[in-house]
């Protein structure tokens, strides 16, 4: 536990430094992180990566991985407090307004923070014109742009 809280850390510290020579904006900066980090999960973990693209897969895999977690937990103590009779909705609804766990898309074994990482790095790629108006609000703009995604792509039914 002591050892991946240092690399969080350090990593947090290091990511300061690699964005300092760029003038991105935040979504624009985890786009490319997600690149490299969907280009790594295509080939496999037994390839070496530089120091640059530790770094990039690390910030994209555990800010949506911390997204995911967060999600969950939200469904884990709202699901305490609705009746019975709306649990099953919100089961399918609790993914930012969208209904991706519906198991009418079928996403399989994918994770969420797989199906997310693909839908905000598919959304940036698709939408640019969106994504700029959206750009320079801060670290709640990735959410912005991957609710938008993942409403568009899962939209639920009313």
């Amino acid at each position: 536990m002591k050892k991946i809280l240092g690399i969080i850390v350090l990593s947090l510290l290091l990511s300061g430094n690699a964005y300092a020579q760029k003038s991105l904006s935040v979504i624009d900066q985890m786009y490319d992180d997600c690149l490299v980090y969907s280009k790594f999960k295509k080939i496999g973990s037994n390839i070496s990566a530089t120091n640059e693209e530790y770094l990039a897969i690390s910030i994209c895999g555990g800010y949506f991985q911390a997204l995911d977690y967060g999600i969950m937990y939200q469904g884990i103590w709202s699901n305490l407090k609705i009746p019975k009779k709306d649990k099953i909705k919100f089961n399918t609804e609790n993914v930012l307004g969208s209904c991706v766990r519906d198991p009418k898309y079928n996403i399989g074994p994918a994770s969420l923070k797989d199906i997310m990482i693909k839908a905000f790095t598919r959304y940036v790629e698709d939408n640019p014109k969106i994504v700029k108006q959206i750009s320079n609000q801060g670290y709640t703009e990735i959410t912005l742009v991957l609710g938008k995604a993942l409403r568009e792509k899962y939209p639920c039914k009313k």
